[in-house]
């Protein structure tokens, strides 16, 4: 029999009445079934990634798509790609550091790279380098980690270290040339109960046009309770920040990336891989996925375990398939080939 996830309606109507501890809710993610992306997707591109002698992508990380262009980490430079997969051009830095995030400027065709030495290097999209800030001794934090450009303003996520020798993070937004605006301490999301869950450096997301900010928790037995516990609570639209920060709310980090319909989730480690999951739930139908993930009826590369958004509004989700698991879909790849990318219309 086929169950393709757990229903929630009767949980919507009845387990709030009580108070959060008086049930526990989880997914059953033992139970048989064959979700497929065809659950979620509307539509999935596949761009397959040009192999040349100078573009020999090992690992893909921090994929962003804008337009009709494609950037991705790879061993601390970013790989420049067409719509169609061809590959163009590569972005590095002129010194040791490492490449700690980067965001794209579609009005002005730019790319800020940031890096380990708080360095912003400002690149055309053809790899030029235009312009180098050093940030090191002008911030209000130790460490910055994140950073995304949204309505013409930059908002980066920090570290610093307290009086008392804590670690705090922090939000910052920056105005467009990167001079210092406003600055507000980060919490973990009220759960109605004690919660130390968020453990990656959190990432800058949009939703309705606001700013939030996410991180997956670090393990996946509560995260479906805590989900319909900040839905019922109202704190979703609450941890949306408009174009200025309100310093007399709190900022939360949020445990899931959100689009109109979907909320994901996405947990992956390399010490522990029983841990992943990746976590879907569907706004619309009340339901949630089970953890391990969905198979791949379009392009036909097998099981799909983590999703990850290709822009900071969620517009669309991507994964990556190399070698034999894209031979069937594309026969003409060998498995030293780069990878191929499938780009993910969710649902509306």
């Amino acid at each position: 029999m086929k169950i393709p996830y757990v229903p929630l309606l009767l949980l919507f109507l009845g387990v709030f009445s009580c108070t959060y501890h008086e049930k526990n809710i989880y997914i059953n993610d033992k139970a048989i079934t064959k979700n497929t992306l065809s659950d979620i997707s509307k539509k999935i591109i596949a761009v397959p990634l040009e192999t040349t002698p100078a573009c020999q992508i090992k690992e893909v990380k921090q994929v962003q798509q804008t337009g009709s262009d494609i950037f991705l980490l790879n061993e601390n430079e970013i790989y420049h790609f067409n719509h169609s997969g061809n590959y163009l051009n590569k972005i590095s830095l002129d010194n040791d550091a490492i490449i700690y995030s980067y965001t794209i400027n579609p009005e002005n065709r730019q790319l800020a790279v940031l890096d380990s030495m708080q360095q912003l290097h400002y690149f055309s999209y053809s790899g030029h380098k235009q312009e180098l800030k050093d940030l090191s001794s002008s911030l209000l934090c130790k460490t910055l980690y994140k950073v995304a450009y949204h309505n013409s303003s930059f908002w980066a996520i920090g570290e610093n270290i307290s009086a008392s020798n804590c670690f705090e993070k922090w939000l910052y937004k920056f105005d467009a040339d990167f001079n210092l605006q406003e600055r507000i301490m980060l919490s973990n999301v009220e759960m109605g109960r004690f919660c130390l869950n968020n453990c990656f450096t959190p990432e800058l997301s949009v939703a309705d046009n606001m700013l939030y900010v996410y991180s997956p928790f670090s393990f996946k037995e509560t995260i479906l309770q805590d989900t319909l516990y900040l839905a019922s609570s109202n704190q979703l639209s609450q941890n949306l920040i408009n174009n200025t920060i309100d310093k007399s709310q709190s900022v939360y980090t949020l445990p899931f990336r959100m689009n109109q319909r979907y909320m994901i989730a996405s947990y992956q480690t390399n010490s522990r891989e029983e841990e992943n999951y990746l976590f879907c739930y569907d706004r619309k139908e009340q339901k949630a996925f089970p953890f391990h993930g969905f198979n791949d009826d379009f392009y036909q590369t097998g099981l799909v375990t983590d999703l990850q958004s290709a822009d900071i509004y969620n517009n669309q989700f991507y994964f990556y398939k190399f070698g034999q698991d894209v031979l069937r879909s594309f026969p003409e790849r060998t498995v030293t080939d780069n990878p191929v990318l499938f780009f993910i219309t969710l649902k509306s």
